[in-house]
C-alpha cells in the first residue's frame, strides 16, 4: 500500500504530535533531574508518568499509521477499501491507548498528591477517587471495544453488524465525566494548601504552580466540543486526532510541573527563615514588655523546673514530602537541656530550639 502525500490536515497532525513528543520528553527528563537534585526517591507517580509517555508514543504511532497509509486529511470518498480498513483499525486501537494514557496521567498526579500531602483523610479520598477514575476509564474501554457486534464489523465494512451502540453519545458522556474528574483533580491541592501554616504569599505561589493543571481541563473540554464540529467529516476527524493527543500530552506536562520547581529558583517559594525569626523575635519582645514573664515555672516543693513549650508552627518541607522522608514534630521538652534521641529537635535548658524550614 503506497503512502499518501500529506495534505494540510495530515501536516497538522504531524506538527502537533511532534511538538508534544518533544515537550513531553523534555519535561519528563527534567522531572528526573529535579528528583536527583533534591535526592528524592523514585515513586509510584514517576512510574505512572513513564507509562503515560510510552502509551502516548504508541497512540501517536497509530495516528501516523492513519495519516501515511490511511490518507487521513483527504475526503473519505477517495479512500480505497484498504485505506478505510486501516483508518478504522487505527481508530479502534487508538481509542484504547488514549484512554489508558489519560488514566496513567491522572494516577500519576494522584500519587504525587499522596506523596506531598499525607493527611489520612486526604489519602483515603485520593485512593477512592483513583478507583473511581479507573472504573470510568475501564468502562469506556469496554464500551468502545464492543460498540458493535461482531467486533470485526467496527473496522471492516464488508462485515455486517447485528447491533451497534450510539458511540457518539457514549463518547460525549464518558469524556464529560472525564472532564469532571479533571476539575476535581485540579481542586484537590488547593484544599490542602489553604490549611498550611504559611504566609499568604507562599500559598499563592503554590496555588500558581498547581493551577497550571487547568490546561488539561481546557483540552478535555475542547476535545468534547470538537466532536460536534460543523466542519466536513474529514476536518472533524483531524480535530479529534489533534485534541485526543493534546489532552494526555499537556496532562503529562502538567503532572511534571510541580516537581520542576527546584530547577528554577525564580519560580520557587522564598525561604521563610527571616519571616520565622522575626515572628520569634516579636514574640520574645512581647514577653519582655509584659514584665519579663517566663515560660518556665519553678516547683518550689521539689526545686525542679518544668518547661511549658508553646505550640510550634509546622512548616512542611516540599522537598522532604517529595522524597518520602518524614519530618517528625516533637512535642516533648526534655528537662536536662540536651537530647540524643534521633529525630528530636535540639533544646537548650529545657526549651526547644525551632529550626527554620525551607519551603521551596
Amino acid at each position: 500500500m503506497a503512502p499518501y502525500v500529506l495534505n494540510d490536515g495530515g501536516w497538522t497532525v504531524i506538527k502537533v504530535t511532534v511538538t508534544l513528543m518533544i515537550l513531553d520528553s523534555i519535561f519528563l527528563l527534567l522531572r528526573f533531574i529535579a528528583r536527583r537534585k533534591v535526592k528524592a526517591s523514585f515513586g509510584a507517580d514517576d512510574i505512572w508518568a513513564i507509562l503515560a509517555f510510552i502509551l502516548f508514543l504508541a497512540n501517536v504511532s497509530m495516528d501516523y499509521w492513519s495519516v501515511f497509509l490511511g490518507g487521513v486529511g483527504y475526503p473519505p470518498s477517495t479512500y480505497t477499501l484498504e485505506q478505510t480498513i486501516v483508518n478504522l483499525q487505527a481508530d479502534y486501537v487508538s481509542s484504547w491507548l488514549n484512554l489508558a494514557n489519560v488514566l496513567c496521567v491522572k494516577l500519576s498526579v494522584l500519587c504525587l498528591y499522596r506523596r506531598i500531602f499525607e493527611t489520612p483523610k486526604f489519602r483515603r479520598f485520593t485512593f477512592w477517587f483513583g478507583i473511581l477514575v479507573a472504573i470510568i476509564m475501564i468502562l469506556m474501554m469496554i464500551a468502545g471495544a464492543f460498540r458493535c457486534l461482531p467486533v470485526q464489523s467496527i473496522w471492516d465494512p464488508r462485515v455486517k453488524s447485528n447491533t451497534c451502540l450510539n458511540y457518539l453519545a457514549g463518547f460525549v458522556a464518558g469524556f464529560t465525566l472525564n472532564t469532571i474528574t479533571d476539575v476535581v483533580l485540579l481542586a484537590m491541592p488547593f484544599v490542602m494548601i489553604r490549611a498550611l501554616q504559611m504566609p499568604v504569599q507562599k500559598k499563592l505561589e503554590l496555588v500558581g504552580i498547581f493551577l497550571l493543571g487547568i490546561g488539561t481541563c481546557i483540552a478535555s473540554i475542547l476535545r468534547i466540543t470538537s466532536t460536534y464540529s460543523k466542519d466536513p467529516v474529514e476536518d472533524n476527524r483531524i480535530n479529534l486526532i489533534v485534541w485526543s493527543n493534546i489532552e494526555p500530552g499537556v496532562g503529562l506536562i502538567c503532572a511534571c510541573l510541580p516537581i520542576l520547581r527546584p530547577l528554577f529558583p525564580v519560580l520557587t517559594v522564598r525561604r521563610v527563615r527571616d519571616w520565622y525569626s522575626q515572628k520569634l523575635s516579636s514574640s520574645s519582645n512581647s514577653g519582655s514588655s509584659n514584665g519579663g514573664a517566663s515560660n518556665n515555672s519553678i516547683d518550689h516543693n521539689t526545686g525542679s523546673s518544668q518547661a511549658h513549650a508553646s505550640p510550634q508552627v509546622y512548616m512542611p518541607d516540599y522537598h522532604e514530602a517529595l522524597s518520602g522522608s518524614k519530618y517528625k514534630v516533637m512535642t516533648e521538652v526534655s528537662s536536662n537541656g540536651r537530647s540524643n534521641r534521633p529525630g528530636e529537635r535540639p533544646n537548650w535548658n529545657g526549651i526547644e530550639v525551632e529550626r527554620a524550614v525551607d519551603v521551596v
